[in-house]
């Protein structure tokens, strides 16, 4: 791949994610037997600047600046756990996310996004198991067009969103993204008594879960929209803990894998607080794991 091949990609992938770059410079992250790996290091472009790990390609990047970090197809490994800068946005090809992987380093959550304004688009990330797998306690971050599942056996969660601060994690955008089966919780909610998940949306996903689809947290929550998913396969597509309220919060036009049709089955008995809006929901006794007849 030649410089004149970068520019074309990457007038490919801000056109298709609707990037706009501003100041930020554009990092490519590939493997160094690629045959352009070497001309592209020596030619020393400013956009077409490879790198050999998604870590090193984040640690070149600037705090607020918009870089963009594009993910070459293939199978990537993180070398710690990832911790990108406020205002990065690391995407993969567009139409590429099944043949671009990047999994955690062994035995090592895959990331801490403590940082605001972090985009993730268009990859598979692949969680290790029994560790959780990405947290978010920035603000404004998204998750879009990715897909999250097991490098082997069952992860404690595929995204947690960590409202133990304040605003912490509020402003999470989940859009049009597969949580596979495996993890115990696909989708982790947690706060604490003084603080909230606030402002969190989470829509046109599919979620699967092998215990919880989407699990709210033990303390109250509030402005949190789910809707327009399928949640498929957990023994509880919802989890919630009685007497915590969610205030302003709407659960509505999602398919949901369960046998009854009741607020309280799709959640392990636990009535849903009427500060929800729960509506518009279908119980689907069809959606399952198993494989057609």
């Amino acid at each position: 791949m030649l410089g004149m091949d970068f520019a074309r990609l990457r007038a490919l992938v801000e056109s298709t994610y609707g990037l706009a770059l501003g100041s930020g410079r554009v990092f490519f992250v590939g493997s160094s037997t690629d045959r352009w790996f070497v001309e592209e290091m020596v030619n020393n472009k400013l956009d077409g600047s490879v790198r050999t790990t998604l870590n090193s390609a984040v640690a070149s990047c600037e705090a607020d600046r918009g870089d963009v970090i594009v993910v070459l197809p293939g199978t990537h490994t993180l070398t710690a756990a990832l911790a990108p800068k406020s205002r990065t946005r690391i995407v993969g090809i567009p139409g590429m996310r099944e043949a671009t992987f990047v999994s955690a380093k062994a035995a090592t959550v895959f990331g801490d996004f403590t940082a605001n304004g972090v985009l993730i688009q268009g990859l598979t990330l692949k969680i290790i198991t029994g560790v959780r797998g990405l947290g978010i306690s920035g603000a404004g971050c998204v998750i879009q067009d990715c897909a999250f599942r097991a490098v082997s056996g069952t992860p404690t969660s595929f995204l947690s969103v960590d409202g133990t601060a304040d605003q912490a994690g509020s402003g999470l955008r989940v859009l049009n993204s597969f949580f596979s089966f495996a993890a115990t919780s696909a989708i982790l909610f947690s706060t604490d008594a003084n603080d909230q998940v606030e402002d969190v949306i989470i829509d046109g996903c599919i979620i699967g879960g092998d215990t919880n689809g989407v699990k709210f947290p033990s303390d109250n929550w509030e402005d949190v929209v789910v809707s327009n998913n399928i949640i498929n396969g957990a023994t509880n597509p919802f989890a919630l803990t009685a007497a915590k309220t969610g205030n302003g919060s709407i659960v509505c036009n999602n398919a949901i894998s369960a046998a009854t049709g009741g607020k309280a089955d799709v959640c392990g008995g636990t009535a849903w607080p009427a500060s929800v809006l729960y509506v518009n929901n279908t119980t689907v006794a069809g959606l399952s794991t198993a494989a057609p007849a």
